[in-house]
């Protein structure tokens, strides 16, 4: 498929379907933070990594959310606030 081929309903697709994913993955992040907050246990390197791990990706699944919203926007701090927090 080329670029010139995606439509208008093509793109609402993977917006739909990119705002599914992350918030998929957020629903796995609070998961993840319950279980290294409530437990004892889990308090190691490696899951220490991964509780970091998933602070940053909290980040990248907000900016995932906005998704195209970013480009319908004339004021751009949206766009903005999307790169920074993809970039964080």
């Amino acid at each position: 498929m080329l670029a010139a081929d995606v439509g208008p309903e093509h793109l609402h697709n993977f917006s739909v379907i990119e705002r599914l994913a992350s918030s998929l993955s957020l629903i796995g992040i609070c998961f993840i933070l319950l279980t290294y907050g409530t437990s004892t246990a889990f308090h190691k390197p490696i899951n220490r990594l991964v509780f970091f791990a998933s602070l940053g990706n909290t980040f990248t699944n907000i900016a995932t959310l906005i998704s195209r919203d970013a480009l319908t926007h004339d004021e751009g701090s949206l766009c903005k606030t999307q790169a920074f927090l993809i970039q964080m």
